[in-house]
């Protein structure tokens, strides 16, 4: 890099840069929902207590990370964790299913047995 690009890289990072009101404005609705689907995300609105979010403000400042993103790890360790109870309650009750014996197949596998 060279100086300027390193003036200007500095710039930005200490904030003299990039964080003036004068040049924010809102995207628009269509680049709203192209970032959304770019990155497979919707915005969402949640009503928590005050005192859970302090503190899991306080957690993630422990970790050095945002609380949102946190939050949203959090989330998706929790739905990992359930989908998997849920397939595993249904995979036994299909095994359940399956082990209850039927006439017909019953008849069938000694047949089988009895050949070999």
């Amino acid at each position: 890099m060279n100086n300027i690009d390193e003036r200007i890289t500095a710039q930005w990072e200490s904030g003299d840069l990039g964080q003036d009101e004068a040049y924010v404005r809102r995207a628009s609705i269509d680049v709203e929902n192209a970032v959304e689907q770019a990155l497979a995300m919707k915005l969402v609105t949640i009503r928590l207590p005050i005192p859970m979010i302090d503190a899991l403000k306080a957690i993630a400042m422990h970790h050095g990370i945002g609380y949102q993103p946190m939050v949203r790890d959090l989330l998706g360790r929790f739905v990992d964790s359930e989908i998997r109870v849920i397939l595993e309650s249904i995979g036994k009750r299909a095994a359940e299913t399956s082990s209850e014996k039927t006439a017909p197949v019953d008849s069938f596998m000694e047949q089988r047995r009895a050949c070999g």
